[in-house]
């Protein structure tokens, strides 16, 4: 399986009453990151399966046709990547 990669130093916490709601930190310097609803969708998703079939799974997930969310997955994983918090696969 080729799924992204949490870089070393990072730290993340799924909420437990909460699913939706994922805590993304950079230790020990931080800040942390909230990612809520879609954004913690997509970051479940992409740490937890093949990166090549993420926007399929995110649609599938939010119940929504891929082409509708495909741009807006992978502009949110580069900027995951952008701010250290994800590496490639």
């Amino acid at each position: 399986m080729t799924s992204y990669r949490i870089p070393t130093g990072i730290a993340w916490l799924e909420n437990s009453t909460d699913p939706s709601e994922v805590f993304v930190a950079m230790l020990p310097r931080g800040p942390v990151q909230v990612l809520q609803g879609t954004a913690a969708l997509i970051w479940s998703a992409a740490i937890d399966g093949e990166a090549v079939t993420l926007p399929e799974r995110v649609a599938a997930a939010a119940e929504l046709p891929v082409d509708e969310v495909r741009v807006e997955v992978e502009r949110f994983i580069s900027e995951l990547m952008a701010a250290g918090l994800l590496s490639p696969p």
